[in-house]
């Protein structure tokens, strides 16, 4: 069969066409990689400066909205483990919905995030509507539609300590394994946060 030039000039524009939207999508992809490393790193500085002065409640807050940077959403939270209740507390959150969800607990095995603990490792939902795991309790509580969850376990070695949570990634685009990576770095810097303030806490008077 043989091609007309106008076949073959169609055909090399819509290459072109193909080959524009894929440099834009890596583009994209690098950026949002270059942010992420930035926001891991202010991570990192703030856990290696963690002393007798640090405010924990402000150091989870700004840990907290680094990993929501890093993760490139609005929405997230740090929920920890009560070992005597067997609870996970939701000690931090940035969002919205702050003040509803703040101090509210949930079973320890309740949802995606209960989902994560119990397997112990992270855990990437693209779609809640299609996961056999999705509660809807708690977005029934505050009045929040979530569409996408990323979680990654707390721990200090075999210890369970939370799970950190992030939901709905801007522009409603579903999270993918490079989040998942990158939330991995980032609940292993927050375990280190904890372990140390647990320690400070110990050795203060």
């Amino acid at each position: 069969m043989s091609l007309h030039r106008r076949d073959i000039i169609d055909i090399l524009r819509d290459e072109n066409d193909l080959l524009k939207t894929r440099n834009g999508q890596l583009g994209t992809r690098l950026a949002r990689m270059q942010l992420a490393f930035r926001a891991l790193n202010q991570i990192d500085d703030l856990t290696s400066h963690i002393d007798e002065q640090t405010d924990l409640s402000e150091l989870f807050r700004e840990l907290l909205q680094l990993v929501l940077h890093a993760s490139d959403t609005e929405h997230g939270s740090l929920l920890l483990l009560d070992e005597r209740s067997a609870e996970l507390q939701f000690v931090e959150v940035v969002g919205d919905t702050r003040d509803r969800l703040l101090n509210h607990r949930i079973d320890r095995f309740t949802g995606i995030v209960g989902q994560c603990l119990k397997l112990n490792r992270p855990v990437l939902v693209e779609d809640v509507r299609r996961s056999i795991d999705w509660s809807p309790e708690v977005d029934q509580l505050i009045g929040f539609s979530s569409l996408s969850v990323l979680c990654a376990p707390l721990r200090d070695g075999e210890r369970q300590l939370g799970v950190l949570e992030v939901v709905n990634q801007q522009g409603e685009r579903p999270f993918d394994k490079n989040d998942l990576a990158v939330l991995r770095v980032a609940a292993h810097y927050v375990s280190l946060a904890l372990v140390k303030a647990e320690q400070l806490a110990r050795v203060m008077p």
